[in-house]
């Protein structure tokens, strides 16, 4: 069944380990727990993920921003889409074949079952970003999710800071292939604030990044704050974190 290929690549031997040793970092309270329990909520009602599935996924770096976006912002709506790339992301990463309806659909659920759960808890006074009805843009997030280069520009674009002076190349493997050619089409620039650090999710095996400055100089190494709300990436030097678990890339 899929979800039995699900569960073997994301749990067994396509998991890469050192995204299951920055989950073990994470934080172990009441909030993580609904987060939790919304993701084993859809797996009640899906034919395509199972509990351990949903379990692993919603410990995942790239997705647990949303969990702490829910409280850190003021915003009237969650985004949803953004969600759904972010997860569309994290598959196509893992290599975790589920269809752009099923990844849609699931998105949108873990989602809406977040909302119940935020709603019915005593953290619901406190959360702003489900005042606005849960939208999505169906048509918008098909054309994204069905193009490998799509997901990846806008999976970035989404974690670009506006106000951002330092720019970020990040060069990603063409479609089908596991390797990086360095080629300006492959590649895509966001506009960041380093002083503050990278949203979760932002520094993925498999791609490589440079500062564009008088010189491109390439990422060092980048870890895990220790708040676990973002990433912490170094250019000129080799700062490595006390916690060596909290490592995520190293050149």
């Amino acid at each position: 069944m899929l979800e039995d290929l699900l569960y073997e690549k994301i749990i067994g031997k396509g998991v890469d380990l050192v995204e299951r040793r920055i989950n073990r970092l994470s934080v172990d309270n009441k909030r993580c727990k609904l987060w939790e329990k919304a993701f084993l909520n859809v797996a009640k009602y899906s034919e395509k993920i199972n509990d351990s599935f949903c379990i692993e996924l919603s410990k995942h770096r790239t997705l647990r921003r949303f969990f702490y976006l829910t409280f850190d912002t003021d915003s009237a709506r969650f985004p949803v889409d953004s969600f759904i790339i972010a997860l569309a992301m994290e598959l196509k990463d893992y290599n975790i074949k589920l269809s752009t309806k099923d990844i849609i659909g699931v998105g949108e659920a873990i989602i809406q079952m977040w909302k119940q759960v935020i709603v019915y808890s005593d953290e619901a006074d406190s959360i702003t970003c489900f005042n606005d009805s849960i939208e999505i843009y169906k048509d918008s997030l098909i054309g994204i999710i069905n193009s490998h280069d799509n997901i990846i520009r806008s999976f970035y674009k989404d974690l670009e800071d506006p106000n951002g002076l330092d720019k970020i190349r990040v060069y990603y493997p063409a479609t089908g292939k596991n390797y990086i050619e360095w080629k300006q089409e492959y590649s895509i620039d966001i506009c960041v604030n380093m002083h503050k650090g990278m949203p979760l999710g932002f520094t993925r095996i498999g791609y490589d990044y440079y500062l564009l400055e008088n010189q491109p100089e390439q990422l060092k190494l980048s870890y895990i704050s220790e708040d676990s709300k973002s990433e912490i990436m170094r250019v000129h030097t080799f700062d490595f974190p006390d916690d060596e678990r909290r490592l995520i890339w190293v050149y």
